[in-house]
């Protein structure tokens, strides 16, 4: 996982098969319908961390959709704020916690819930801060996230496969900082 082979950044998607033996890579062909994210990280959490230790949060975090914008998109900032202090408490207690998040502009919605598409991924957050406002998550999708992992034993690496989330309170939202290294920026919609 935190191999360098298994984390260069390589610039064309079609290259993106020489990561295969890195365990957080989910299929990146090209069929969309076959690109998996929260199957590739189910599998992983199976494999590498167990299923006591392994959840996902289904409870929406955004009010009812006026548009399919993630722009437009408001914030039930009390059900944030609570979902904050879960993820806080869960991840203390040794678990990782997979949520839904939206990346790109148009969402596909069906009465009024965001439903899962090409605009759309799941990560797994792993760790966070001791204030709770930054969370770092595993991210399937290779340099979607970017995040320099520094290790006393394998020296730095610069991870493809992680990133970065902050709990803004005022905003009522969890999201990527305003300038991350990666290819998207994330939101989440749906915790715990």
């Amino acid at each position: 996982m935190l191999s360098a082979v298994n984390n260069t950044d390589l610039p064309n998607r079609g290259d993106w098969d020489q990561l295969r033996d890195n365990p957080l890579k989910q299929n990146t062909g090209k069929d969309p319908k076959q690109w998996n994210c929260g199957g590739a990280l189910m599998t992983f959490s199976s494999n590498y961390i167990g299923p006591k230790h392994s959840q996902s949060g289904g409870i929406h975090y955004y009010n009812s959709p006026k548009s399919a914008k993630l722009s437009e998109l408001t914030f039930k900032k009390d059900l944030v704020s609570t979902g904050a202090a879960r993820l806080r408490d869960k991840l203390r207690n040794g678990n990782v916690i997979t949520v839904f998040v939206g990346h790109n502009e148009n969402l596909t919605l069906k009465d009024n819930v965001i439903q899962q598409s090409g605009n759309t991924h799941f990560l797994t957050l792993f760790g966070c801060s001791n204030d709770g406002k930054k969370f770092v998550f595993f991210d399937p999708w290779p340099s979607g996230s970017k995040l320099r992992y520094t290790s006393g034993v394998g020296g730095d690496i610069n991870s493809i496969f992680r990133g970065m989330l902050e709990f803004h309170e005022d905003e009522g939202k969890f999201r990527s900082p305003d300038s991350v290294p990666g290819s998207h920026h994330y939101i989440i919609l749906d915790g715990p």
